[in-house]
């Protein structure tokens, strides 16, 4: 069965009682504590290896992405049609 997009529509006040539930707003803060960590783990060198150049630009990107990626979804905002 395909779901239409009016199916799947969320009005503002959906929305914002979604965003005041307390397992979303805790799953927010979770996701929070981890962009936290992330960058705590970054300050601390988890990337960095002396020896080898390519593994530190590899471990830097993917801490970036992890990043960027929780922050998208700490940034989500009802998009009106």
């Amino acid at each position: 069965m395909e779901v239409s997009h009016e199916d799947r529509a969320i009005n503002e006040e959906d929305f914002l009682e979604w965003m005041q539930h307390p397992i979303t707003q805790s799953y927010f803060r979770e996701v929070q504590q981890k962009v936290k960590d992330l960058i705590l783990s970054f300050k601390d060198g988890a990337t960095v290896n002396k020896e080898n150049a390519d593994f530190t630009v590899q471990e830097t990107n993917k801490i970036i992405g992890k990043i960027e990626g929780l922050q998208e979804i700490l940034d989500i905002e009802l998009i009106k049609e």
